[in-house]
C-alpha cells in the first residue's frame, strides 16, 4: 500500500468515525428532546389537571389552591430547563470528542490506523466466538 492510498484510508476512516459520531449525537440529542417534549407533556397534563381541582375547589381554598399551582408550575419550568440544558450539554460534549476524535486521528495517523484495526480485530474475534457458542 502506497502512502497515498494510507492516507486516503486515514481520510476514510476519519470520515467514518465523524460521521459515527455526529450519528450518535443526532440520535442522543433526538432522545434528549423526546425526554424534554415527554416531560413538557406531562408537565401540561399534570398541570392541567391541578387546574382543574384548582377550579372546583377555588370557593373553600383559593390562596393555598394558587400557591401550589404556582410551584407546581415553577418546579415544571425547572424541569424542562434542565432537562433542554441538560441535553444541549450532551451535545456539546458529542461535538467535543468528535473534534478531539478527528484532531487525534489526523496528528497520529499510524496509531489511529492500529487502534482501528485493533478494535476491528476485537470485534471480528468476538463476533466469532458469540456465533459459535450459539451454534454448539
Amino acid at each position: 500500500m502506497n502512502p497515498q492510498q494510507v492516507t486516503e484510508k486515514i481520510n476514510q476512516a476519519t470520515d467514518r468515525t465523524a460521521d459515527a459520531l455526529r450519528n450518535t449525537a443526532d440520535a442522543t440529542l433526538q432522545s434528549a428532546q423526546h425526554a424534554v417534549n415527554a416531560t413538557r407533556n406531562a408537565a401540561n397534563t399534570q398541570l392541567d389537571r391541578a387546574a382543574a381541582a384548582v377550579d372546583s375547589m377555588r370557593d373553600d381554598i383559593d390562596p393555598t389552591i394558587n400557591e401550589l399551582a404556582a410551584k407546581a408550575q415553577a418546579l415544571a419550568e425547572r424541569s424542562i430547563n434542565y432537562c433542554a440544558h441538560t441535553s444541549e450539554r450532551l451535545r456539546q460534549q458529542v461535538d467535543h470528542y468528535s473534534q478531539a476524535t478527528t484532531r487525534y486521528v489526523v496528528g497520529q495517523p499510524a496509531k489511529s490506523m492500529l487502534i482501528a484495526f485493533g478494535s476491528g480485530a476485537a470485534l471480528a474475534t468476538l463476533l466469532i466466538l458469540a456465533t459459535r457458542g450459539r451454534r454448539d
